[in-house]
């Protein structure tokens, strides 16, 4: 699954899970529950319906974020072309091929399978009670705000975080000798110069 499609997911449950977290009653104290909310508790925790969940990313407008990435990855593309020693033409032609492949790599099928590949994961790690609470919280005009500002949240940090990376990435290999071991290494297995 792509990046940003993966760190806005991540971010949007770990936000709905807090607010579901602090919406819930704390039941640690070690005394035992009344059987009334012991059987409210395990009504609770039974892991939550696909129904639910797809009800969860249609308020989370996963369609749409998918949509979003693709017109992302083709303007990343145009911008890769654009300094590329492709002609005006080749870089035409190669902004349709790939806006071609990102179409039907990326339509409805993409976000069904995403769904069924999501789905169990979800039931994995969240409840019908969990997944009934960040829907709560994504119908109401604060969750919708979060489903519409998330994607530009991700792309701004990303665009932060990455030079910091790459920065943080060159020290390293720097420190760390990588160019002049990997040739090294490359240089072991590779068959000795002819002797003339």
């Amino acid at each position: 699954m792509p990046r940003h499609l993966v760190l806005s997911a991540f971010l949007s449950s770990m936000l709905a899970v807090s607010i579901a977290a602090s919406q819930q009653p704390a039941t640690a104290t070690g005394t035992p529950l009344p059987a009334t909310a012991a059987a409210s508790s395990a009504a609770s925790s039974a892991p939550a319906t696909r129904e639910q969940i797809v009800k969860l990313f249609h308020l989370m407008r996963l369609d749409q974020q998918a949509q979003t990435m693709m017109h992302t990855m083709q303007g990343l593309t145009q911008a890769r072309l654009a300094h590329s020693k492709y002609t005006p033409q080749q870089r035409a032609d190669m902004t349709k091929l790939m806006s071609d492949l990102q179409e039907q790599a990326m339509g409805k099928d993409f976000v069904n399978g995403l769904i069924d590949l999501i789905v169990p994961i979800y039931q994995r790690h969240f409840t019908g009670a969990d997944v009934d609470a960040m829907i709560a919280f994504y119908s109401t005009p604060s969750g919708q705000k979060v489903v519409r500002e998330l994607p530009a949240v991700t792309m701004e940090f990303m665009a932060e975080m990455i030079p910091c990376i790459q920065n943080d990435m060159q020290q390293a290999m720097k420190k760390v000798h990588f160019t002049e071991r990997l040739i090294a290494i490359q240089a072991e297995g590779a068959p000795s110069p002819a002797a003339h």
